[in-house]
């Protein structure tokens, strides 16, 4: 699995094959999945801002204004390219082979906005990071992103991958809540403080 990958020398290389494979992926025609739109990806964000304010009471200001920007700064349907969504889409779910890669889960697949997957892996490196499961290396997502970005033959905008990586680790914040960690609190304030970069709250 590229979750096996993430973590060693072979981490950059691995990701870019993941990008030039998921290229491929986001085109694939299937007119039998759901349609999604930003505002569907976005219609799930109140009830996890809802429930972290409610969770950490003396940063409700903080989170109710991660709301307030991720609606006002929500990129049209038109300036997201548009394809095959895995909807799910992160290291677990991404099998390294040789000469090949594969992909797992598609039970979320819809077509809809692609940039959806490339935040949520995004996003999953970033909450490595903070778990310190990972080193700082914000080249190797930089890699991911031009090799995917070679791959479409388009460019990537860098407003849009943010948004998409922020909505992404808002939906993860609640992960540590869930899951009754001990060291909860101090997950989700740095989750919430890298949303709040992305978003540029500050």
């Amino acid at each position: 699995k590229l979750k096996s990958l993430v973590r060693t020398s072979r981490a950059r290389e691995a990701l870019e094959r993941t990008a030039e494979a998921l290229a491929v992926l986001h085109g694939y025609k299937d007119p039998k999945v759901p349609r999604w739109t930003v505002a569907d990806h976005l219609a799930k964000a109140p009830q996890v801002i809802h429930l972290l304010a409610q969770f950490l009471p003396e940063l409700s200001e903080q989170i109710e204004e991660i709301g307030h920007a991720l609606r006002a700064r929500a990129p049209r349907d038109q300036d997201c390219a548009s394809g095959f969504v895995h909807g799910d889409f992160h290291y677990g779910q991404v099998l390294i082979h040789p000469t090949k890669v594969g992909f797992l889960d598609f039970d979320q697949a819809h077509t809809g906005p692609v940039a959806a997957d490339l935040g949520r892996l995004l996003a999953h490196l970033r909450y490595q990071r903070i778990k310190g499961r990972q080193a700082e290396d914000g080249s190797v997502a930089a890699s991911f992103l031009e090799a995917y970005a070679r791959a479409t033959q388009k460019p990537l905008i860098p407003q849009v991958i943010s948004w998409w990586t922020a909505l992404e680790l808002l939906q993860m914040s609640v992960k540590p809540i869930r899951r009754l960690d001990a060291d909860g609190p101090y997950k989700v304030k740095a989750l919430i403080e890298e949303i709040e970069g992305l978003l540029q709250c500050k």
